[in-house]
């Protein structure tokens, strides 16, 4: 999975187990999206999820799935770049079922983190878990690379699952989530869950909104949470018109295939590599091989043998679940010393978002591309609406404060934080890089970020400002 803009600030990994936030519901939480049903605040959300029989019998709801588009820009063999969009699926449960999905999530925790400690795992596996002191993905980068920077001469490989949340295998999936929970038979409620998260149906989100009659920007400014539909529309236009399809697929004769965006979905992700992990990781102990999965992400640095040994292993795991290595994203970097303290690279290390040299690390150019794209269409739709309101007899100046809260050291202020607070208005990407230059101690990400601020006000100016 591409890192792409990493996530902001550098909150902690989600889904925690151990959490010991003083909140008597840390899996609960608000959602802001229009769907089939209806928002639930905290006490209807506890009566829904503790009734093991209400879930047991429940008929869970279809997914709205959309695209999330990711434009991306490859240098081509003539020097010219070109743009491609990539295209990542995603998918939103009902409010009722996600508050089911990050119950149980929530109830998988202790004995998944359990396992990971009865196996020697807490290190390897650092994807959608809660550490203390907090950790991310500047932490996890800086240590992969502090690793590196120790050994001195070695190679480092780092590979990909291809497709791993479309082709998370349901036959090894239920057999985990079982030795989990220490049975070989899910109790009732549990296998309805997994039921919901394997032979899941999904109706796409544009045909839903176009059914219903909800036009793109109304779709777009919908600010709160609304039921798009009410029951018998739901049977008579969703269901009656054929909206819902299957979500999962057939992969060598075994269903796999989980949603990506649901509650549980991290959780489960990680729980289907429990094994592979273990397998892994005891051949890296025993090679000296330091590994690392960041969900479908892997990290193996140590000794050129070794760490070919440990990938064979890795690659052997993923052949008896099923999942495929992308080969195309495979890389290796081979360090060695160049008499000055520093390393030399025979090519430049990727991970997590960022780059290593073997003497610099920097933030991916590729990722501060799109963090500039993304502010220069905010600027655009800024300017839009700002000549909109003027026509309206209001003011029709862009709102400077609210581009600087997105896209510049300045952040929100208190105000804009008490109408919307969320942690891609707290903290945004800039704010990451900056926080990532000083967690790691390196000054050339900072240098990356030297132009933004004229870079940033040049564009409010040249769209009126």
């Amino acid at each position: 999975m591409d890192a792409a803009i990493p996530s902001p600030g550098c909150a902690l990994n989600e889904d925690a187990v151990a959490d010991r936030s003083p909140d008597p519901a840390p899996w609960f939480k608000r959602r802001g999206y229009p769907h089939f049903d209806r928002p639930l605040d905290l006490e209807q959300a506890q009566r829904l999820v503790m009734d093991p029989g209400a879930v047991a019998e429940r008929g869970f709801l279809p997914f709205l799935a959309f695209d999330i588009e990711q434009r991306r820009y490859k240098k081509c063999a003539d020097g010219t770049r070109r743009m491609d969009v990539k295209r990542r699926p995603v998918a939103f449960a009902s409010h009722s079922d996600a508050a089911i999905f990050s119950y149980y999530a929530y109830l998988l925790k202790l004995p998944y983190e359990e396992e990971l400690r009865n196996r020697g795992l807490t290190e390897n596996v650092i994807a959608y878990r809660r550490f203390v002191p907090p950790k991310c993905n500047i932490h996890f980068a800086h240590e992969a690379i502090a690793e590196i920077e120790r050994r001195g001469d070695c190679e480092a490989i780092a590979l990909d699952i291809e497709k791993f949340f479309d082709t998370i295998p349901h036959d090894a999936l239920k057999r985990l989530w079982g030795h989990v929970l220490g049975t070989d038979t899910l109790p009732p409620d549990h296998y309805a869950v997994f039921k919901a998260i394997t032979k899941w149906a999904k109706a796409d989100r544009s045909e839903v909104f176009k059914t219903l009659g909800i036009g793109r920007r109304q779709a777009e400014n919908w600010r709160q949470p609304a039921t798009l539909c009410t029951p018998r529309e739901f049977r008579e236009k969703i269901r009656g018109g054929e909206l819902i399809s299957v979500g999962y697929m057939i992969k060598g004769g075994r269903p796999v295939g989980i949603p990506q965006g649901s509650p549980i979905s991290a959780m489960l992700s990680n729980l289907v590599m429990l094994e592979a992990d273990s397998a892994v990781a005891e051949e890296a102990k025993e090679r000296g091989v330091y590994y690392r999965r960041y969900s479908d992400d892997i990290l193996l640095v140590g000794n050129p043998d070794d760490v070919t040994c440990v990938e064979k292993t890795f690659k052997a795991a993923m052949a008896t679940l099923g999942l495929d290595i992308n080969d195309d994203k495979t890389k290796r970097a081979r360090f060695t010393p160049d008499g000055d303290g520093l390393l030399n690279a025979s090519e430049p290390l990727q991970y997590l978002g960022f780059v290593f040299t073997g003497k610099r690390v920097l933030v991916r150019p590729q990722t501060i591309a799109k963090f500039i794209q993304r502010m220069k269409r905010s600027v655009r739709s800024a300017s839009r609406a700002a000549t909109a309101a003027g026509r309206q007899g209001r003011s029709g100046k862009i709102r400077r404060q609210e581009l600087y809260a997105r896209y510049s050291h300045l952040g929100p202020t208190q105000a804009m934080l008490k109408r919307q607070d969320s942690p891609t208005l707290r903290n945004n990407f800039y704010t990451y890089a900056v926080r990532a230059a000083r967690e790691m101690q390196r000054s050339e990400i900072k240098r990356q970020l030297r132009k933004h601020w004229p870079r940033l006000n040049a564009e409010i100016e040249l769209a009126g400002g």
